[in-house]
C-alpha cells in the first residue's frame, strides 16, 4: 500500500501497543500466580535466548 503509509504505520504501532498491553496483562496475571522472582528470572532467559539470535546463520 504505497499510497496509505501513514495507515500501515498506525495498524502497525497500534497492533505493537495492543500486544504490548497484552503481554503486561498476561505477566501480571502469571507473577500473581507463581511470583514476582520466577517471571523476571524467565524474562531475564528470554532476553538471553534473543541476544542468541545474532549467532543464527546468514540466509541469502
Amino acid at each position: 500500500m504505497p499510497q496509505k503509509v501513514g495507515m500501515v504505520s498506525g495498524f502497525v504501532f497500534g497492533f505493537a501497543f495492543g500486544v504490548g498491553a497484552l503481554g503486561a496483562a498476561a505477566l501480571g496475571g502469571i507473577a500473581d500466580l507463581v511470583g514476582m522472582q520466577q517471571v523476571f528470572n524467565a524474562l531475564s532467559l528470554l532476553l538471553f535466548l534473543g541476544f542468541l539470535t545474532a549467532l543464527l546463520p546468514d540466509i541469502e
